[in-house]
């Protein structure tokens, strides 16, 4: 491939053992990009997204979609699910199993089913997920803190 730019099934079989967060942030928050980057920057018409369109540059990271444009059209709802079916595929054939998450796996199938509708709600979704637990252990801290306090003025 040109300029470092593999398959992203390959990205994945490679990566997967050795760094399964950074794979984890390629499927979960970089194709969901490129996936609306690729729609928005579409000028014609294009059909479903496909594996065999997503590359992923090996070094960085960055995820880009090459599809030539076809006869059939489809919209952000067929994006999403296609997305979950991609991920999918690349989770149980390619991700060593004791890798994978299984909130990634809710998530994934949620999107196979056409929960979301645009890859929009599917990036906020990521990070919605994500950002709970930050809150999680930001009140564990206050009422942690607050106990002490009550602990030592009495």
């Amino acid at each position: 491939m040109d300029n470092g730019m593999i398959p992203i099934r390959e990205y994945v079989a490679a990566n997967g053992n050795r760094c399964p967060r950074t794979v984890a942030d390629v499927l979960l928050r970089q194709l969901p990009e490129a996936v609306a980057r690729w729609r928005s920057e579409q000028l014609s018409p294009c059909g479903r997204l496909r594996e065999e369109f997503i590359k992923v540059d090996a070094m960085s990271g960055y995820v880009e979609i090459t599809a030539p444009c076809a006869d059939e059209v489809a919209d952000e709802s067929d994006d999403v699910r296609d997305y979950g079916a991609i991920v999918s595929g690349l989770l149980v054939t390619a991700m060593p199993r004791r890798h994978v998450n299984h909130r990634v796996e809710r998530f994934v199938d949620a999107c196979r089913r056409g929960d979301y509708a645009t890859m929009g709600d599917v990036m906020l979704a990521v990070e919605r997920r994500k950002s709970g637990a930050v809150y999680v252990v930001l009140v564990i801290v206050v009422v942690a803190l607050v106990a002490l306090l009550a602990w030592l003025n009495a």
